[in-house]
């Protein structure tokens, strides 16, 4: 299923040169891949890596994370949209997206059974702040919305009822910050 995703965003992309020649010129370099690394859920985790595909739209692109969760190796697939059309000048890029894969994950001191990630979707919103000649340099900032499958809500309600556990933390947003630079 990995490889059918990854054929299907190749065959979009072939035209994706030809597209951009059409709406910007001949003179116009068109970047396909955006690859980072940086903190939160849009790298897979706690830290990690992400590589975007652009399509041959501009304003979207889909994208595949992983990085180093509490418990083991997150990961996020998902696509962006940007608000404001991709020109060479612009520096600033809000966007908003939708991401599935883990997003929440659960640990409690002295009760390691308790302790697991959890999948789901998480919507966000976010911005790309683009440097450099090119524009192809940037640093991106998000705030996403977990949204808890029901394998997570059912361990939360399992960690509540446990009269070992005194206190219980739970994050509705979660942030995410990193670098990266487009090919």
């Amino acid at each position: 299923m990995i490889i059918a995703g990854f054929c299907l965003i190749l065959m979009l992309s072939i035209p994706r040169q030809g597209v951009a020649q059409q709406q910007f010129g001949p003179a116009y370099e068109y970047h396909f891949i955006d690859l980072g690394v940086g903190f939160g859920l849009d790298y897979g985790g706690i830290v990690g890596a992400k590589v975007a595909f652009i399509m041959p739209f501009r304003q979207i692109s889909v994208f595949g994370a992983g990085g180093l969760q509490f418990f083991g190796f997150g990961w996020n697939v998902g696509t962006t949209f940007r608000i404001l059309s991709m020109k060479k000048s612009r520096t600033f890029r809000p966007n908003i997206k939708l991401m599935y894969g883990i997003n929440r994950s659960t640990m409690v001191i002295n009760a390691s059974e308790y302790d697991g990630m959890f999948t789901g979707w998480t919507p966000g919103i976010g911005a790309e702040f683009r440097f450099g000649k090119k524009k192809s340099n940037g640093f991106d900032v998000d705030i996403n919305f977990p949204i808890g499958s029901d394998e997570y809500e059912a361990r939360m309600n399992l960690i509540e009822a446990d009269p070992r556990v005194e206190s219980i933390i739970v994050l509705p947003v979660a942030f995410s910050i990193g670098y990266h630079h487009e090919f």
